[in-house]
């Protein structure tokens, strides 16, 4: 099972906002990319995946976020950009500082599907 956090934004993510997000997160983290694109994943000093970051989804239809998120979702249009954590606490720490460093970067607000948001 795993840990999920998702940013919501207001701006596309680029590359420089993801590696200053990255960065934000722990410089002790390995990333790793497909040569074909896609998902991008991290792994701790010792090799181990810990977090896996999907692709950037545009919504453009009006209530889809709201619907699939609640009343903490934004107002469309907006890009959702999931962040996946293994099963471990250290890993949720890391998914939600990278939620929250994309959010603030691209305007938006991350949140956790399941728990209370403010």
């Amino acid at each position: 099972m795993t840990y999920d956090v998702i940013a919501l934004t207001a701006a596309m993510p680029d590359l420089p906002s993801l590696m200053a997000a990255l960065m934000a997160t722990g410089e002790d983290l390995r990333v790793d990319t497909p040569e074909a694109g896609g998902a991008i994943r991290l792994y701790t000093p010792g090799d181990e995946p810990i977090l896996t970051i999907d692709a950037p989804i545009y919504l453009q239809v009006p209530g889809e976020a709201r619907r699939l998120l609640g009343e903490a979702a934004m107002t469309e249009p907006m890009w959702w950009i999931e962040i996946r954590a293994v099963e471990r606490d250290s890993a949720r720490a890391y998914a939600r500082t990278l939620g929250t460093a994309l959010a603030r970067r691209l305007g938006g607000h991350a949140v956790t599907p399941g728990e209370s948001q403010p």
